[in-house]
């Protein structure tokens, strides 16, 4: 056995930095937090080479005082907490003392600082941690880091980097979250000499549009809640804005990026009969409770939260959203693009993807000093205002309530399927199955909560072969079968006799039927929350098969019933699956696409 021996300080750091440090996004985190900690309005960072071999971040805060400079680069030397009722009641986004140390064990770094009241400021070089020159320095207030050859003393750990390009995409994301985190604060985010992104530091609209561009800032649904000591604010996406995964799920507890998936799921939920499987909603959530009621001292990177009441923390997200998704037009807006006979719903990365390579104007702006990013073009800020204005009305559109075609004629139907109607200036298609499904939704989910449902005999029983985990779902939820109408009697192990079904409809529903329920009971996302609830949403899921479906034939006035009886509906802009059920096309999208606009 070998002797127990304490590690050197230059191995304790090397291994500390490997929890905090773990490429060059994870460097630009600490420290641009660090600035904003500092109280800077404005921040800015450029890096190359992906932050390999040059990283830089700059502000306009307090600075650090010349004789505090040395020791700030001290293993858990920090000025934002002094005992442990700071650390339980912490705001400041870094506490820990660890970033400026864990950083300058792993790199060459050098810090140019002032505070307001020095005359002059300190300039400090290290290397592999250790000092290599302090010297007085004449510099603007605020903070300026350098850090070049990240990892040169470490090779396995420059060795396992990915490729520049994908680095660089890392330190964008992290600058995007800062942006959404502190929109009062500019921030500047330069790669190998070309400005990627730039906020002006007004507020969340501004800074929302600055890092995601016009097309997502007019599909914003705000978000204004508050519940006894918790509010949550900010903005939700609306159904088209949807992405193909988790990315663009914001949450900030406190002012502090969270990833949780507590909160992943609360949202998630509330869009789940809103969206297609495999899409996920877009949200900039902004969560404020007592610090005491969390713990963001359980990550290394200081990204993940722990909640002193989670069933409360899922019920509050779930209200918020829900009460900004209530009473609001969401019906999709079709525009044509591209080559003649081309057409497409646009999304948000398609919008991008297409003016990708060129900036916004507001955005191509002489480099000037951090302190004058604010505002640092009339005419880039009157091109904001502009377009703010312009995403503000889009919104103003969202919250207006009243469905469009509900009392309106039906002016045809093609493909058997999609019924147009005119309303208030545009064309609408109504899907007649995915309007159909969503009021059975609605309806079966209503009797199923009021135990209203019709049971029928089967005159002769159907012999079902479970599995056992099918049969532990069926022990589960026995009771609320029951209740819905299933009649069903063990025969044996996993053997079991379906004598009775609900009758839905005047259609019987049948043993297909049941082990649909089953298979929905078993994958019920149910992490927090009303799990009752979400039960018998699962139940009425399976049971949207007895919806009228696409190419049936029914009637112009049925088809306006339909349209009428969809705008009483909960939710009547998807079917259940997250489909829509209307979609528009703009009178002044049909002159265009006919040179008449």
């Amino acid at each position: 056995m070998p002797e127990i021996l304490v590690l050197e300080n230059n191995m304790i750091n090397k291994i500390a930095a490997g929890e905090v440090v773990e490429r060059p996004a994870s460097v630009v985190k600490e420290l641009a937090e660090n600035s904003v900690d500092a109280r800077a309005s404005a921040v800015t960072v450029e890096i190359k080479d992906g932050g390999i071999s040059y990283i830089r971040v700059t502000d306009n805060g307090a600075g650090i005082p010349r004789d505090e400079v040395k020791t700030a680069f001290l293993r858990h030397a920090t000025s934002k907490i002094r005992n442990m009722d700071d650390l339980t009641n912490v705001v400041s986004l870094g506490f820990r003392g660890e970033a400026l140390s864990s950083v300058a064990s792993v790199s060459r770094a050098e810090m140019l600082t002032k505070t307001a009241r020095q005359a002059a400021g300190a300039r400090v070089e290290l290397g592999g941690g250790a000092v290599k020159s302090f010297s007085d320095a004449g510099c603007a207030d605020g903070t300026s880091v350098i850090v070049r050859d990240l990892f040169f003393n470490t090779p396995a750990r420059l060795k396992f980097l990915k490729k520049q390009s994908a680095e660089a995409a890392a330190v964008s994301e992290i600058m995007n979250r800062l942006a959404l985190t502190r929109p009062e604060v500019s921030f500047k985010y330069i790669s190998d000499g070309r400005t990627v992104t730039q906020t002006s530091g007004r507020d969340l609209p501004s800074a929302v549009l600055q890092v995601y561009g016009r097309e997502i800032a007019g599909k914003l649904i705000e978000v204004s809640y508050q519940k006894d000591n918790a509010s949550v604010s900010g903005f939700v996406g609306k159904p088209d804005a949807a992405r193909g995964n988790r990315g663009y799920e914001h949450f900030y507890l406190n002012g502090r990026f969270i990833k949780s998936e507590l909160v992943a799921a609360a949202v998630e939920n509330v869009y789940r009969t809103r969206l297609p499987a495999g899409r996920f909603p877009f949200f900039v959530l902004r969560m404020e409770i007592p610090p005491a009621d969390a713990d963001v001292n359980v990550h290394p990177a200081k990204l993940e939260a722990r909640f002193k009441n989670e069933d409360e923390i899922y019920r509050v997200i779930t209200e918020a959203v829900s009460s900004a998704l209530s009473d609001k037009n969401l019906i999709p807006e079709i525009v044509f693009y591209g080559k003649r006979g081309e057409t497409k719903n646009v999304s948000v990365a398609e919008a991008r993807a297409e003016t990708a390579g060129s900036e916004p104007p507001r955005f191509k702006r002489e480099a000037k000093p951090a302190a004058k990013i604010k505002i640092s073009s009339q005419i880039g800020l009157e091109t904001e205002n502009k377009i703010l204005s312009e995403t503000r009305g889009a919104t103003e559109k969202i919250e207006r309530a009243a469905f469009p075609i509900a009392g309106c004629r039906a002016a045809g139907q093609v493909f058997n399927t999609y019924w147009i109607f005119e309303a208030a200036g545009s064309v609408y298609l109504l899907d007649q199955h995915a309007a159909h499904e969503r009021l059975t939704y609605e309806r079966l989910l209503n009797m199923f909560k009021n135990k209203d449902c019709a049971a029928q005999r089967l005159v002769s029983p159907v012999a079902l072969d479970l599995t056992q985990a099918e049969s532990e779902t069926l022990a589960e939820n026995h009771g609320l079968l029951q209740k819905l109408g299933f009649d069903i009697e063990e025969m044996g192990i996993n053997k079991y006799a379906l004598r009775g079904v609900p009758f839905i409809f005047d259609v019987n529903a049948g043993s297909g039927f049941f082990t649909r329920v089953l298979d929905m009971l078993k994958t019920a996302e149910t992490k927090i929350g009303d799990i009752a609830e979400a039960k018998l949403e699962a139940v009425a899921m399976a049971s949207c098969k007895a919806s009228v479906k696409g190419s049936e034939k029914i009637s112009a006035a049925e088809a306006e019933t339909l349209a009428g009886d969809l705008a009483l509906a909960d939710n009547p802009y998807t079917c259940p699956h997250g489909r829509p059920t209307v979609i528009e096309i703009t009178r002044y999208e049909l002159e265009r696409r006919f040179k008449r606009a």
